[in-house]
């Protein structure tokens, strides 16, 4: 089969398939990159693809008319290349499926939808994708020049149509916005050009069709996982002000600031408890942390507290109701956040020493005895002498460097009083042991019978690991991490 034929096929195949590639002007280039994408096979050896393309599409192509069966239609213009970014006569072809288009007069009046998809498909990262302009003329160029000034900075755009001007969002929520904007804004487009009207079946295009149909255009940028009912409920809570609503009730109910606590309104000084808390234990907290001090510790302290007030005060009747039913992590992690503290993505800042946390101290006295009892009488550390040889040892010191310590005193089977000594105790054991083992030293007699040799490799140096921490982490209110 030759390069023209496999065009073919594979041209008419797509676009009665692929909602995506009909009704829409697409260049030579891309309809080359098209058939490269979703029919590697088939066109894969085809020489010059863009030029086939061109040859195979011409023939296919027909008037702007009802005789058109086909419903191929083709312009070309000497423009800018939307891909290469170079000056040719570039061809566009569109498979008019649902509508026969205009036949358009200038290269103005023509935009490759491919390419477009593509440039927004890039913008994902910023947030919303921008709406792309591929008018290069002059007049365009001074145009958008003129309009910079009035476009709202990138990380403000999408709060202005959340109700309170978007106060109180995060970024994260402003990135949702921003996607629901772009879904939204491709529906009513689609709708405007197709709501109404008559599909080959019959059937009259709906709203929920034109969701779908923006669905799949932005599946072809890149977007994935909303679906074409969530697009419709978007809509019923956009149409009713042309606003979304505030995530927060506070904030759409025109709460603001938002309420204090009833514990920190009776007793202020829990706030500052918790506050001290959570900065002394930042590096590592977790609510789940708060809340277990603060039933344990907190709680018995404020129910003291209150019960001087009297039986009768608000104060004693808050602390009851909580000693009954204990605040759970949503109760809690509400009056972290009204004190301040966020959590937001973890940056590059520096290491917090926790040496003295009381999980630390435990851990060192657990090592130090299993170090101590267990593995130190294994290695090769140790040296026993007979008592006449440590005596002449001693004697051979000067008075001023004698061994001061008492060692380990034990006897031989045949009655022999022996001595043992740790190479460490003074620096002629260690020259001898050097000289008498081939390791320095010799295992403790009092490591257990048949015990194996222990080798202990140490590193004097800190050992961390950089990657360790995790995404996210709190910041307190004045932005200490």
């Amino acid at each position: 089969m030759g390069g023209n034929k496999k065009v073919q096929q594979a041209f008419l195949a797509i676009t009665d398939s692929a909602v995506l590639y009909q009704d829409e002007w697409i260049s030579d280039q891309g309809w080359a990159n098209i058939l490269t994408r979703h029919y590697p096979g088939k066109v894969k050896g085809i020489k010059d693809l863009r030029t086939t393309v061109v040859r195979t599409l011409n023939n296919l192509a027909g008037t702007f008319d009802s005789s058109n069966i086909l419903k191929v239609y083709k312009a070309k213009f000497s423009t800018q290349c939307p891909f290469t970014k170079t000056d040719r006569m570039v061809h566009y072809y569109r498979r008019g499926i649902n509508e026969m288009p205009k036949e358009p007069s200038a290269a103005s009046d023509v935009h490759c939808a491919y390419s477009r998809s593509l440039i927004m498909s890039e913008n994902r990262a910023r947030g919303m994708p921008t709406i792309v302009d591929l008018d290069t003329s002059k007049k365009a160029s001074k145009r958008n020049d003129n309009t910079t000034d009035a476009t709202p900075r990138q990380s403000q755009r999408g709060k202005e149509v959340v109700t309170g001007e978007g106060e109180g969002l995060s970024d994260f929520q402003v990135h949702r916005f921003r996607q629901k904007c772009f879904y939204l804004r491709n529906a009513y487009a689609i709708a405007l050009e197709k709501l109404g009207a008559v599909k080959p079946d019959g059937t009259k295009t709906k709203w929920i069709d034109c969701c779908r149909l923006a669905v799949e255009r932005a599946k072809m940028m890149g977007y994935r996982g909303v679906a074409a009912d969530t697009i419709m409920e978007w809509n019923r809570h956009f149409r009713r002000d042309g606003k979304f609503p505030h995530p927060d009730p506070y904030f759409a109910n025109g709460i603001r600031p938002k309420p204090k606590p009833a514990l920190f309104e009776f007793f202020p000084q829990a706030a500052i408890d918790i506050t001290d808390f959570i900065i002394k234990h930042q590096d590592h907290f977790t609510v789940d942390m708060i809340v277990e001090h603060f039933n344990k510790n907190m709680l018995p302290a404020l129910h003291e507290e209150a019960k001087e007030l009297g039986d009768e005060s608000e104060e004693k009747a808050l602390i009851d109701k909580l000693m009954e039913n204990n605040p759970k992590f949503t109760t809690v992690y509400r009056w972290v956040k009204y004190i301040g503290f966020t959590v937001q993505p973890t940056k590059k800042s520096y290491y917090v020493d926790g040496h003295e946390y009381p999980e630390q101290k435990t851990d060192r006295i657990k090592l130090a005895k299993t170090y101590l009892a267990e593995l130190e009488p294994r290695c090769s550390r140790w040296i026993q002498m007979t008592l006449d040889e440590f005596n002449d040892l001693q004697a051979s010191l000067p008075d001023n460097d004698k061994i001061i310590h008492n060692g380990y005193d034990y006897e031989l089977d045949d009655g022999t009083k022996m001595k043992e000594f740790h190479v460490d105790n003074h620096e002629r054991l260690m020259e001898m042991a050097n000289e008498k083992y081939t390791f320095g030293g010799t295992m403790s007699v009092r490591a257990p019978p048949n015990s194996r040799l222990v080798v202990i490799f140490g590193q004097d140096e800190a050992i961390f690991s950089e990657n360790c921490s995790l995404p996210y982490q709190w910041v307190d209110p004045n932005g200490k991490r």
